[in-house]
């Protein structure tokens, strides 16, 4: 997978001519989806080892949720972002998997409270399933896969369901990620209820791509007419050498 943000970008190195609050805004944009991509690619190489592995690591799974959960987390702050700083259309179908992420983030923020709404009474997973697909290249054969977080012995056992959605890239070892949660939902008759809803990461990380493409591309035509050679620089660490007394 190519680097969902190039390295010229303007959200890298913005001009120095920008309004300080916009670069504050483009540096929030910047982490929260190279966020996004750091995990995808650390889910994928986890996933693509479970799926070879038969001899399960202790932490295999909760790593798996880890990197799950941030994309979720870091995309609907992306979200957020474009939502309060920009004129743009949340219905777009780019956002589709987008605003499914938000309806999880906030089950995932009000666990405790899950607990006794839904999840025991529905004996539900409580940090949800994640399931995928791996493909062998120059060859036919596949594997899918899902994971169920939590106990489940003497439980009825999971009904799994695989994607039917093709992924953008079908050259991808990994495919079809996808994480399921429950979320609450307003009924008609004014009732709180909820509902079994799944994000398909890997489309959300091609979305994701898309947009940067399309904010990267009008501020470049936005400011073709100016010198933008000066840019910020990004990012610094100081280290200060000393010993403990």
């Amino acid at each position: 997978m190519s680097l969902i943000i190039p390295s010229d970008s303007y959200l890298k190195h913005p001009p120095t001519f920008i309004n300080p609050q916009l670069v504050l805004i483009l540096n929030a944009i910047r982490y929260s989806v190279e966020i996004c991509e750091i995990s995808y690619i650390r889910l994928c190489r986890a996933l693509s080892d479970l799926t070879e592995n038969p001899n399960v690591e202790e932490y295999a799974f909760p790593e798996i949720y880890l990197e799950s959960w941030s994309i979720v987390n870091n995309a609907v702050i992306f979200r957020n972002i474009l939502e309060k700083h920009f004129e743009i259309d949340l219905r777009n179908k780019l956002f589709v998997e987008i605003n499914k992420a938000k309806e999880l983030r906030n089950t995932y923020q009000h666990i405790d409270e899950r607990i006794t709404e839904i999840f025991l009474k529905e004996d539900l997973p409580i940090f949800g399933s994640v399931s995928w697909f791996k493909r062998y290249p120059e060859s036919d054969k596949a594997i899918f896969c899902s994971i169920y977080s939590g106990s489940f012995t003497n439980k009825q056992m999971q009904n799994v369901k695989f994607s039917n959605v093709i992924d953008e890239n079908l050259n991808n070892e990994i495919q079809k990620i996808e994480l399921s949660s429950i979320v609450r939902i307003q009924s008609k008759n004014g009732k709180k209820e909820f509902q079994k809803s799944i994000v398909h990461l890997s489309t959300l990380i091609y979305d994701l791509s898309e947009i940067i493409n399309y904010i990267d591309t009008d501020m470049k035509l936005y400011y073709k007419n100016l010198d933008s050679t000066e840019r910020h620089l990004s990012d610094f660490i100081i280290k200060l050498k000393g010993r403990q007394t």
